[in-house]
């Protein structure tokens, strides 16, 4: 349904933030999958910030997309997009 997806208006892009499920990082990546879509990738600043301000207020854990299931690769996003985007907190 439409109603759990944030539209950010300058991208276009779509998020859903799900707060109330305990899932595993395979469980949750299994139900975006469901729902066509995928666990988040942050490659670019105006997402974190978009992202930073929409869910700020939560604090909670939040599942995202960067992995290292192939272990050949190192990290990457959910798809084999690279880890280029490095603008983390240390920890």
């Amino acid at each position: 349904s439409d109603r759990f997806w944030i539209t950010d208006p300058l991208t276009g892009t779509h998020y859903q933030i799900n707060h109330q499920s305990a899932l595993t990082w395979h469980q949750a990546r299994r139900s975006c999958q469901q729902q066509n879509a995928e666990l988040l990738s942050v490659t670019e600043i105006h997402e974190q910030t978009y992202l930073r301000d929409l869910i700020d207020s939560k604090r909670s854990s939040l599942w995202i997309g960067l992995n290292s299931l192939n272990l050949n690769s190192g990290w990457q996003w959910n798809g084999g997009i690279p880890f280029r985007y490095l603008n983390w907190a240390p920890g």
